[in-house]
C-alpha cells in the first residue's frame, strides 16, 4: 500500500496538469471570417489558447491564410491562391460571405493576412498551421515555411499539420509537426 499511494498522487498530480486547450479553429470561423487578423484577435479575446489556421503559397512564394481551393468560396477574387501574389492577396475582401451577417465593422473588409504578419501580430500565441496548398511543391512550401518561423522566432510555438503526406514527408526536420506518422523526434507533445 506504501508504494501504490506515491504512484497514484504521482498520477493524478500529472493529470491534473494536463489541462484541455480551447482550440480556435481557422482563427474562430464561426464568429469571424476565418483565417483572418480579426477572426484570431476576436478568438484570442475569447481565451483561445492555441490558433489553428491554414495556409497557401501565392504565386511569389509567400505563405498566407486560406483554406478553400477556389478563392471565390470566401472572397471577392475567383481562382487558385497561387494565381495570385501575397499583395494582391493583401487586397481582397475574405469577409465577403459575411456581409449579410451583421458583422460589426471591424470584422468587415478583411484581407488575407500573410503568416509572417500574424506570427508577428501575436508573438506568444501558440499556433497549430495546417497546409492546404494543393498545386504547392510540398518541398517549396516546407522552405517557405521554415523561412517565416525562423523570421519570427516561431518555431518553439507552433506545429505544422497537413492531411497531405507529401506536405509533412517534406517538411524540413527543424520544423515542429503534428502527426501520428511522424517519427517521435518530429512530434512534440507539449508546447513549451
Amino acid at each position: 500500500m506504501k508504494k501504490i499511494l506515491p504512484i497514484s498522487l504521482l498520477f493524478l498530480a500529472s493529470a491534473a496538469s494536463a489541462s484541455p486547450a480551447i482550440v480556435a479553429h481557422r482563427g474562430g470561423t464561426a464568429d469571424a471570417p476565418e483565417n483572418t487578423l480579426p477572426a484570431i484577435k476576436l478568438a484570442l479575446e475569447n481565451k483561445a489558447d492555441i490558433v489553428w489556421i491554414t495556409v497557401q503559397l501565392s504565386r511569389d512564394g509567400v505563405p498566407v491564410l486560406y483554406r478553400p481551393a477556389d478563392l471565390k468560396a470566401l472572397t471577392n477574387l475567383q481562382g487558385k491562391v497561387s494565381q495570385y501574389t501575397a499583395e494582391e492577396l493583401a487586397k481582397a475582401d475574405a469577409s465577403v460571405k459575411w456581409k449579410d451577417k451583421d458583422l460589426p465593422e471591424n470584422l468587415l473588409n478583411s484581407p488575407i493576412p500573410t503568416l509572417k504578419s500574424v506570427l508577428s501580430a501575436w508573438p506568444d500565441t501558440r499556433f497549430f498551421i495546417d497546409i492546404k496548398s494543393q498545386d504547392a511543391d510540398p518541398a517549396t512550401m516546407g522552405n517557405a515555411l521554415l523561412n517565416v518561423l525562423k523570421e519570427t522566432n516561431s518555431l518553439n510555438r507552433v506545429r505544422v499539420y497537413s492531411t497531405e503526406d507529401r506536405y509533412m514527408e517534406a517538411l524540413p526536420v527543424e520544423i515542429p509537426a503534428l502527426s501520428r506518422a511522424a517519427k517521435p523526434a518530429r512530434v512534440w507533445p507539449r508546447f513549451r
